[in-house]
């Protein structure tokens, strides 16, 4: 089970001895920038998402600015913005180009951290103005999606920091010879501006809103939520705990959460309106907790130990010498990392596919600069890195086996799929009679490693009665 998880997990963590190996001093601000720049044009599509804009309508906005009147005359009727629109299709807005304003809050408060890092750091004045450029566009956005768990982190992000800079003399030292206050103020100012100018904006869209309240009454609001509005969350992390009581030690399989939970969508709260027979949990919607169910307690453990034990690499860089050698990366990286830990505690970023490659990336070069500061630390490094000449050949020709392997499964994955969305489209339309059922069954011959696959038979078998009406109770157990 889970066999396309568990390979995109070991893709994701090949990152880490990659850019270990790759590292070298100058590395390292351009791994950042090419990191840190697509944020500009998530930005921007979330902002496009936010006000509804098509191309007519950004034309109409340029040509009422005044020093970009000359850019609305030029602008096409039917050109970018018209393209954002259909291509990035939205679960909820503004999610850019992630398709849910949570998981798009959780990418840009991972990497401010970053572009705060290449506007103290950059040598050019050129490279401070774009650095803190993105840092605005991220800022504002970041206030557009709306996603508390996101503030939350990005807040204790801030504290963390100041916390660093007081503890940490090298630190603060070399960040004001960086970047002197009044440098500092001017990188900052877009930031404060664009949120002060366009952080009350009200979107069109329904149920998307600026910051159109205090933070004391955002904590109201969330407060005085109801039980079905919150507790689909509460439920999912609560009856996980369940769920990782009877499976502690290897778990359910990763990718395998939904499959599983029907036995358990009463375990220890009964799951309100946002379960039912069609609308079933994917994930917990807590990142550590996700990998305690689906690993088990020596993989949870695992998994909170390598991010640990980055930010303690990271924490140690701050010392005179780390400073001297490695400048100010441990702290902002390690500051990229702590966000959006804290972030995956209220959510499920890292259970996609972009955060926790960052996260590699950013934990691959902690390591090298680790191993550079402090050699003796990483125990057996030389030994990898120089292998005898001999073991090249089987080394390349099991690497070759194996993305071998990878592309086969991959290519049968992708048969099965093709056949459940033949199923899926006559699900979702209520019609499970014999086709349907032969459809996912044929699927799940083909492919029988993949839980999603499993799901879906286990949603045509729960409700083969034809047309008559099941209680979803009774739809529930039987699956």
């Amino acid at each position: 089970r889970g066999i396309v998880p568990i390979q995109a997990r070991c893709a994701q963590l090949l990152l880490i001895p990659a850019v270990a190996l790759c590292w070298r001093p100058s590395f390292t601000s351009r791994l950042v920038w090419t990191i840190a720049l697509p944020m500009g044009f998530c930005a921007f599509v979330g902002y496009c998402q936010f006000y509804a804009w098509n191309d007519p309508a950004f034309k109409l906005l340029l040509s009422n600015t005044a020093m970009l009147g000359w850019l609305g005359s030029l602008w096409p009727n039917d050109g970018l913005i018209n393209w954002i629109g259909n291509t990035y299709l939205q679960s909820a807005v503004p999610g850019s180009t992630f398709a849910n304003k949570n998981l798009a809050g959780s990418y840009t408060a991972m990497v401010l951290p970053l572009a705060a890092y290449l506007m103290v750091s950059s040598p050019r004045v050129w490279g401070k103005a774009l650095a803190s450029l993105l840092f605005g566009m991220g800022s504002l956005f970041l206030v557009y999606s709306r996603a508390r768990a996101s503030w939350v982190a990005f807040v204790l992000g801030a504290v963390v920091l100041v916390g660093a800079l007081v503890l940490s003399p090298a630190w603060r030292a070399l960040l004001l010879e960086r970047c002197r206050p009044t440098t500092l103020i001017l990188c900052l100012l877009p930031a404060v501006l664009m949120i002060a100018v366009f952080g009350g904006g009200q979107s069109p869209v329904k149920g998307a809103h600026g910051l159109n309240r205090s933070a004391a009454e955002q904590m109201g609001a969330l407060a005085s939520s109801s039980w079905d509005e919150i507790g689909g969350r509460v439920a999912y992390n609560l009856n996980g705990m369940a769920i990782t009581k009877d499976h502690w030690f290897n778990g359910v399989g990763l990718g395998c959460f939904f499959s599983i939970y029907p036995a358990y969508h009463n375990a220890v709260v009964s799951t309100p309106n946002s379960y039912n027979i069609m609308a079933r949990p994917q994930r917990n919607h807590d990142d550590l907790m996700q990998a305690f169910t689906e690993m088990g307690i020596p993989g949870g453990v695992s998994y909170m130990a390598l991010v640990l034990t980055a930010l303690m690499m990271a924490w140690r860089l701050g010392t005179a010498e780390g400073v001297r050698q490695m400048g100010l990366f441990p702290l902002f990286g390690g500051l990229s990392l702590f966000v959006v830990s804290v972030n995956a505690l209220m959510d499920f970023p890292m259970q996609l596919p972009v955060c926790p490659a960052l996260a590699c990336m950013l934990m691959g070069m902690l390591v090298a600069q680790y191993r550079t500061v402090y050699p003796a630390a990483v125990w057996g490094w030389d030994k990898v890195v120089s292998l005898p000449r001999l073991m090249i050949p089987l080394v390349a020709t099991l690497w070759l086996a194996i993305m071998s392997w990878v592309l086969w499964d991959s290519y049968w994955f992708r048969v099965g799929n093709q056949t459940l969305k033949a199923a899926m489209v006559r699900i979702y339309q209520g019609v499970n009679d014999e086709i349907t059922l032969q459809l996912v069954n044929q699927a799940n011959t083909v492919y029988p490693l993949d839980p999603r696959i499993h799901e879906h038979v286990s949603v045509v078998h729960a409700n083969f009665r034809g047309a008559q009406a099941l209680p979803t109770e009774e739809r529930i157990k039987n699956m």
